[in-house]
């Protein structure tokens, strides 16, 4: 099994065995007999009971808050801690060998999508160092077909300790999403998913990798892509949006693309905007109202 995977297996282990079925374990733990509950229990439920144990005793406040957190996380989708679309580099099946060699070359990332007659026709993901090798062994007679692995096509609302089982069963460590229409809106990566539970349950002694600037004035500065549901703590509670990020929101509130220097007002906060490329604020500044800044 590639080796993120059995890192993520052991990781989610006790995600997933509480996610699943119905909780038999669990219920055995908090002293309830499995055999009267056929039913399937309800997230709601088994947070109830959690709570229940914690007030009664039987689970310590570190372990509900642990488990607590598995229920959260359980809930998240693809779409909500996945590569966007636009962020994907992903080169044509059409392509000459040697052009995909300098592609390779220069690229960032370790892998690359590729596509058939336009980006929605996904037809899996070549390595680039395979891809640099192949053309140094064999050049332009290299098969870019033969480097290409398959990756499942997975929906946008496919939740995370759904898709941890699927990636595991696949044996891949990469995924496609797609939305109801069919169109490839990114993809997700077995990296993606464990940089979700280390932001979520690991101690505050781990580094968050969003990068939060603080100014001199106060003001804090932020990607546009910080996810919105960690943002709280600059933007104050955010109601009724449907927006994943700080750029979702912006455009969600001016009900346009935003342009540098935008200010979107929010009740605790004021957001600026510092930066737009490919019609997305990539770059703000928040700013709280009445209140000293603390991160």
């Amino acid at each position: 099994m590639y080796w993120p995977l059995r890192v993520a297996s052991v990781i989610l282990r006790p995600f997933i065995w509480l996610f699943n079925g119905s909780g038999v374990a669990l219920l055995k733990i908090l002293g309830v007999p499995a055999s009267s509950h056929k039913h399937v229990h309800s997230l709601d439920e088994i947070a109830l009971l959690l709570t229940q144990s914690k007030d009664g005793g039987l689970l310590e406040p570190e372990e509900h808050e642990r488990l607590h957190q598995a229920l959260e996380l359980s809930e998240k989708t693809a779409k909500q801690i996945m590569i966007p679309r636009p962020r994907v580099a992903s080169i044509s099946n059409e392509l000459s060998m040697e052009e995909c060699y300098r592609r390779a070359l220069v690229s960032p990332y370790t892998r690359l999508v590729v596509h058939g007659a336009d980006v929605d026709d996904v037809l899996g993901c070549v390595n680039v160092k395979q891809v640099i090798q192949a053309w140094f062994s064999h050049g332009e007679k290299a098969n870019l077909k033969d480097l290409i692995t398959l990756a499942p096509i997975i929906p946008e609302n496919l939740t995370l300790s759904r898709l941890i089982t699927l990636l595991k069963a696949k044996h891949s460590h990469v995924a496609f999403v797609m939305d109801e229409h069919g169109s490839m809106i990114g993809l997700v990566t077995v990296g993606d998913i464990l940089a979700e539970l280390i932001e979520d349950i690991a101690s505050d002694e781990v580094k968050k990798p969003e990068v939060v600037d603080v100014l001199e004035d106060g003001r804090i500065r932020l990607s546009g892509t910080y996810k919105l549901h960690r943002a709280t703590k600059f933007l104050g509670e955010i109601r009724d949006s449907e927006a994943e990020t700080i750029n979702g929101l912006v455009v969600e509130i001016l009900e346009r693309v935003p342009t540098a220097g935008d200010v979107v007002e929010l009740e605790a906060a004021t957001i600026t905007v510092e930066r737009v490329e490919h019609h997305a604020a990539t770059v703000v500044t928040v700013k709280r109202k009445g209140t000293a800044q603390n991160v």
